[in-house]
């Protein structure tokens, strides 16, 4: 499942229910270098954690507590290049489709589907697959896209042990909610 955890980071997107969760959410702001702020409302029993360095792009790890050490962690890629290709949606399937690809040789799936993911304002794409052979300790499941948001991309992955997680519907609305402030 390391494979599919470095692979998160390459590019992630899934599909949500437009609701969050029931009950009261926190805004949890990330700092996006030259790309201003990405803002995720997370329900309040959640923790989060950014890891970043210098100038690269900022991950952070949403903890979900109520499913046996689900995560999901989110990294906000820019284009170096300032591509316009970069964030739309032929260039974020082609990565999906490539990931997938990736992570099918590991799979028990014998074919992932590739989904759609839709914003208020953009279209992503996302799949989900399940570890043929999880090392001990290792996720066995994993939903795996990614969605644009301005000139930024959420790459992001959910890792768990059930199949479908009950929280699955959360972690995506928190994907598909998120907002940006530019130039802060």
């Amino acid at each position: 499942m390391k494979r599919i955890i470095a692979l998160g980071v390459l590019f992630t997107a899934l599909i949500a229910s437009p609701v969050l969760a029931q009950g009261s959410n926190k805004i949890f702001p990330v700092p996006v270098p030259d790309h201003g702020t990405v803002r995720f409302s997370i329900p309040e029993s959640w923790t989060a954690e950014i890891s970043a360095r210098p100038g690269l792009p900022p991950t952070v790890t949403f903890k979900i507590p109520d499913q046996r050490d689900a995560q999901l962690l989110i990294t906000i890629l820019w284009s170096p290049q300032d591509d316009p290709e970069f964030t739309k949606p032929e260039s974020i399937k082609a990565a999906i489709q490539q990931a997938s690809a990736m992570i099918q040789e590991t799979a028990v799936q014998s074919s992932l589907a590739i989904n759609e993911l839709r914003s208020k304002s953009a279209v992503g794409y996302w799949f989900w697959a399940t570890d043929k052979k999880p090392a001990p300790g290792e996720f066995e499941h994993m939903a795996n896209g990614a969605l644009p948001l301005g000139d930024v991309v959420m790459d992001f992955t959910i890792l768990t042990h059930a199949a479908p997680p009950e929280s699955l519907a959360v972690a995506l609305g928190v994907v598909k909610n998120a907002t940006r402030v530019a130039g802060q």
